[in-house]
């Protein structure tokens, strides 16, 4: 339905339309029942009376608002997509890959299948046979001499705060 603003002409210069503003965003109000504010917005700063110009402009500034509002949604709905599938496959490590905790800070690190480490505790000086990456990873990460790391299983507990390198990249 299509509103029709006949009733807020409130002057005629020729064949142009003079509508009073308020009673023209009252009508859009009751037959669109609009989600945002972009029509109301349009219009207040135009002042106590406007034109079809006005109106038009007022509409597609809705409709441009109601296109960020859907590509806003699909962005959100992608990233959440992406955040769940990430998840799962953190999930998926539990007691199949290994991790260090950093002592110090608490942040995880994923290790390669590959890795040479072998026992529990490690200090950051036993790092430097990782793959130089990981290293640099957890280098960046980290407080080089000060630190102490704990080698172990990647548990529920770990696995939601596993940092690899695609997390240091944002």
């Amino acid at each position: 339905m299509k509103p029709t603003y006949e009733s807020a002409v409130i002057a005629t210069d020729g064949k142009k339309k003079i509508y009073q503003t308020s009673r023209v965003i009252e009508i859009f109000k009751l037959i669109v029942k609009p989600t945002n504010n972009a029509f109301y917005g349009s219009l207040i700063g135009v002042g106590d009376v406007c034109t079809d110009e006005d109106i038009l402009n007022a509409v597609k500034a809705y409709a441009n608002a109601l296109n960020r509002e859907a590509k806003l949604e699909q962005i959100n709905k992608k990233k959440q997509e992406e955040d769940d599938l990430l998840q799962a496959y953190k999930e998926s490590l539990i007691d199949i890959r290994d991790c260090l905790v950093n002592s110090n800070n608490g942040k995880v690190f994923l290790l390669p299948d590959n890795h040479i480490l072998i026992g529990q505790y490690h200090s950051f000086v036993d790092l430097e046979c990782l793959p130089d990456d990981v290293f640099e990873l957890i280098e960046k990460h980290s407080t080089s001499l000060v630190d102490t790391f704990t080698l172990e299983k990647v548990s529920p507990l770990t696995a939601s705060r596993i940092m690899e390198l695609e997390d240091d990249n944002e």
